[in-house]
């Protein structure tokens, strides 16, 4: 039988097995686990994934999560007063392929999820979108977080801890 077989028909065995070749450490504190032993998924893949997050120390509600977006989207500016804006090169495509222009870019814009803040680069644009703020890979990448859109939920490092949200 082979590894690829034995994880698959021992889902029980998995960390064992990873752990017994050296490509897992179980004791690791920073290890992020999703456990597929004994549990379902918690909604459809048809809802999105949404969390709250502060935007300058702000609550954002109707925050989206997309690891596919190769950008972060911000149509809540008004939260954020009157900041100034960069000149954007991207142009955006909505789903129907339509292209527009965004107003700008916010440069080092503080984000933050359960006392862990990063900055990022995050278009504006004035569309009439589901949500406030779209967060995409970038975001992903900068918080390190690992995401399981099946049992809707995340998980990150932060202070020496994992942390969970869902």
């Amino acid at each position: 039988m082979s590894a690829l077989e034995v994880l698959q028909s021992c889902l029980a065995q998995c960390k064992l097995l990873f752990s017994a070749i050296g490509a897992v450490d179980i004791q690791d504190l920073n290890l992020i686990i999703f456990n597929l032993e004994n549990s379902t998924p918690c909604l459809l893949h048809q809802m999105a994934f949404q969390i709250p997050v502060l935007v300058k120390n702000r609550p954002c509600f109707r925050t989206v999560i997309d690891e596919g977006a190769s950008m972060c989207i911000i149509q809540c500016l008004r939260l954020l007063g009157s900041p100034t804006l960069n000149q954007s090169p991207t142009i955006l495509k909505n789903f129907d392929g339509q292209g527009f222009h965004a107003f700008g870019i916010l440069q080092d814009l503080p984000i933050g999820v359960e006392g862990k803040t990063v900055n990022l680069d995050v278009e504006v644009v004035d569309a009439p979108l589901d949500y406030n703020l779209l967060l995409g890979r970038s975001w992903s990448y900068a918080m390190t977080i690992a995401v399981s859109s099946i049992f809707q939920l995340i998980k990150f490092p932060h202070n020496g801890n994992i942390i969970t949200i869902d």
